[in-house]
């Protein structure tokens, strides 16, 4: 190999979102053949060039997980998660997503079924938590209203039992029962944020401020459930050990 990230800084684990752009039926599905392989290409280079412990992969379930298997399976261990919203209790909330877990086989070893473990932990959430789009509706009026004074191109219906997934061209998003839009604020709640004090004060961080609405619809759109990812990482680091 070329040393192309002798510069590049090591870590323990890694957690990538990596384009999701070609694998999406939002996009173009090109999977393997669209411009964003080789960000598949440098990455799985740069962590096999590292030996990094830990990797996890978080992409839409469309993602072709033969890609993965090929760049990475010589030298790491896979396990993949089908994960949506509700298994961490955001049941008002919809992000469907693929996470693959991969581990070093030459510096981690595995000592509990990541499987079994996300489902049993999954399984405890569903019992004590199940919300409604109307839980999400934490804004002030202030800013409702400033929200409300920039013009969306595109935008999309809330029903009663769930907000849809978001997207990155940041649309709005209507809100049936109260009839009005969600703000950028209400998105990063739908999605694990902790945008609002009590949220912020049960998971132990400051709260997330939200100031320029633009921004977090752009945000809610692009990123990881937050909830979601904790619990993965949760899991990777409970039922792998490292040995190197």
């Amino acid at each position: 190999m070329c040393p192309l990230f002798v510069r590049a800084v090591e870590t323990n684990l890694e957690t990538a979102g990596l384009p999701c752009t070609d694998q999406s039926r939002a996009g173009n599905q090109l999977y393997e053949q669209g411009p964003t392989a080789v960000v598949f290409i440098a990455h799985a280079k740069r962590h096999i060039q590292k030996r990094t412990p830990f990797i996890i992969i978080e992409n839409v379930q469309e993602l072709r997980i033969g890609i993965i298997r090929m760049l990475y399976g010589a030298h790491y261990d896979i396990v993949v998660l089908y994960v949506g919203t509700e298994d961490q209790g955001h049941d008002g909330g919809t992000r469907y997503r693929l996470y693959a877990l991969l581990n070093h086989r030459e510096r981690v070893t595995a000592v509990y079924d990541a499987k079994e473990m996300y489902a049993r932990i999954t399984s405890v959430i569903r019992q004590h938590v199940r919300t409604q789009p109307c839980d999400y509706l934490v804004s002030t009026e202030e800013e409702i209203m400033l929200d409300a004074g920039e013009t969306a191109r595109t935008f999309a219906t809330c029903s009663q039992s769930r907000i849809p997934t978001l997207r990155m061209s940041g649309g709005k998003t209507w809100h049936v029962m109260s009839r009005r839009w969600l703000t950028g604020r209400e998105k990063l709640a739908s999605l694990g944020f902790p945008v609002t004090a009590s949220a912020a004060d049960s998971m132990g961080v400051p709260e997330l401020p939200v100031r320029d609405t633009k921004r977090a619809s752009a945000i809610s759109g692009n990123c990881m459930h937050f909830s979601t990812v904790a619990v993965v990482q949760f899991v990777a680091l409970v039922c792998y050990k490292q040995t190197q």
